[in-house]
C-alpha cells in the first residue's frame, strides 16, 4: 500500500511538471510565433467614441497592409470594449523596412466594404504607423447615426 501512494504521488508530480512545461511552451509560441526579437514588435491602442462624445463598445477594429517583396497581406483586428477602449498587440514588424510599417485602420467597416458592421454608426478609414519597440495611438471619432432632429435642419 505504501509504494502504491508513493506511485501515485509520482505520477501526480510528473503530471503537475508536465502541464507547467506544456503551459510555458504555449505562452512562448503565442506571444512570438514569428521567434522575431521584441524589439521587432509594435503595439497599437486607442478608443473609439460617438461624434456626440460618448464612447462605443462592440466596434470593429481592422488593421491590414501588404509587406514585404511578395506583398504579403497581414491583418490584424480588436473590438472595443464598452468604454470604446481596443488593443492590438504583438505587430510583428520583423519584415518592415526601417524602425516602422504604415497600415491601413479601418474602423466599424473592412477594407474590402465601406459599409458600417454595425449600422448605428458610421465609418471610418486611416492610416496609422506603427514603430518597432513601440505604442501607437489612434483615437477615432465616428458619426453616429439616429434619428434626425428637424429643428437641426433650420437655423
Amino acid at each position: 500500500m505504501r509504494s502504491r501512494g508513493r506511485l501515485l504521488h509520482r505520477a501526480s508530480l510528473v503530471a503537475a511538471s508536465l502541464t507547467v512545461v506544456a503551459a510555458l511552451l504555449a505562452g512562448c509560441s503565442s506571444s512570438n510565433p514569428t521567434g522575431s526579437s521584441l524589439e521587432d514588435w509594435g503595439s497599437l491602442e486607442g478608443s473609439v467614441s460617438s461624434d456626440r462624445g460618448a464612447p462605443l463598445g462592440d466596434i470593429q477594429v481592422h488593421m491590414w497592409a501588404q509587406i514585404g517583396e511578395e506583398r504579403t497581406v497581414v491583418q490584424y483586428e480588436a473590438t472595443t470594449a464598452e468604454d470604446g477602449a481596443y488593443e492590438i498587440e504583438d505587430i510583428d514588424l520583423s519584415h518592415a523596412v526601417g524602425s516602422s510599417q504604415d497600415y491601413e485602420l479601418y474602423v466599424n467597416r473592412t477594407k474590402s466594404s465601406a459599409l458600417p458592421i454595425n449600422e448605428e454608426y458610421g465609418s471610418y478609414a486611416t492610416t496609422v504607423t506603427i514603430q518597432k519597440g513601440a505604442v501607437a495611438t489612434a483615437n477615432i471619432e465616428i458619426v453616429e447615426e439616429g434619428p434626425i432632429d428637424p429643428e437641426q435642419l433650420f437655423d
